[in-house]
């Protein structure tokens, strides 16, 4: 039996066998990667390994020459495809482990339109077997701001237990309808019960037209469309949301909400992430806030 042997890299050291298998031959089922595990069609480093086996730094892969795996098999350091109608947007930081972008309002971070096909692999994806790099967490299409992309596995593990114990502070802009009297803290639940909770400052009132507030959200949990299913439910939805407030007046560009600011705290951090990260609302947001609460909105935002 003939085998092709597949070096590994620091991403993947430590990684059980049938996980980096199961990335590498994606067209396969899982229990058709336990199959050739257990056959011995694959091996790490020409040993006989089980499916559990974690696989030691510097070792290779061995994976049996057979036409199907051929099939079932991609390439070990892919590039997304870059959609020719998408940017490379601004990238607000970048250390060894960790990207920030400011993402365009009306772009998918997922899908073949999305930003999946921008952002590039990063070198350790490349050299990997098993990890890619990409999000570590989502904004609907039509919100803006920061967007984190991981580097390294080492990067994506920190950013994802900071994010599940709640260590980091995720704040957004938004436009509001109606008027919002100082501080208020929601506790709602999803539909599974799982709890919804974010706080809500008012930064700024409309001073003419309808009215308005400019609001600072803080969101503690992250469930899917948060912000706009809580503001739509204590009676303030988001200006232009019509999808949870179908009432109302659709607006150019949609609704405003902008994640605005992301921040880490003191704790130690991958080497080269700043303790918080700004990202600047997209214009026809700023223009919006400047038409409704006055220039002067913008500039205390800068403070």
């Amino acid at each position: 039996m003939q085998f092709d042997h597949f070096p590994t890299a620091p991403d993947d050291e430590g990684r059980r066998l049938d996980r980096i298998v199961r990335r590498f031959l994606p067209a396969l089922p899982l229990s058709s990667v336990y199959r050739l595990i257990r056959k011995g069609l694959v091996r790490i480093d020409g040993k006989r390994s089980s499916p559990e086996s974690p696989v030691p730094q510097g070792s290779h892969i061995w994976i049996a020459r057979l036409p199907e795996l051929e099939a079932a098999r991609v390439p070990p350091r892919p590039e997304p495809p870059v959609s020719p109608a998408l940017a490379m947007p601004e990238i607000l930081c970048e250390c060894e482990d960790l990207l920030a972008i400011n993402k365009p309002v009306g772009i998918a971070v997922h899908g073949p339109d999305g930003l999946d096909t921008v952002i590039p692999q990063s070198k350790a994806a490349r050299d990997s077997l098993s990890f890619r790099s990409g999000p570590l967490h989502r904004l609907d299409r039509g919100t803006s701001g920061i967007l984190v992309f991981s580097k390294t596995l080492r990067g994506a593990h920190w950013f994802s237990q900071r994010i599940a114990a709640r260590e980091c502070e995720k704040l957004y802009l938004g436009i509001v309808a109606g008027r919002l009297d100082g501080r208020t803290e929601w506790y709602d639940e999803t539909g599974d019960g799982k709890p919804m909770i974010t706080f809500a400052d008012p930064l700024a009132a409309s001073v003419s037209g309808p009215t308005r507030t400019l609001a600072l959200f803080r969101i503690v949990t992250g469930r899917k469309h948060q912000i706009r299913f809580q503001c739509a439910k204590h009676r303030l939805p988001l200006e232009g949301d019509t999808r949870y407030n179908p009432s109302a007046a659709p607006t150019d560009g949609g609704y405003c909400l902008h994640a605005w600011k992301l921040s880490f705290g003191p704790e130690e951090r991958p080497e080269g992430l700043p303790e918080s990260i700004l990202a600047e609302p997209p214009q026809r947001f700023a223009a919006r806030i400047s038409a409704l609460f006055g220039k002067s909105a913008l500039a205390r935002l800068a403070e």
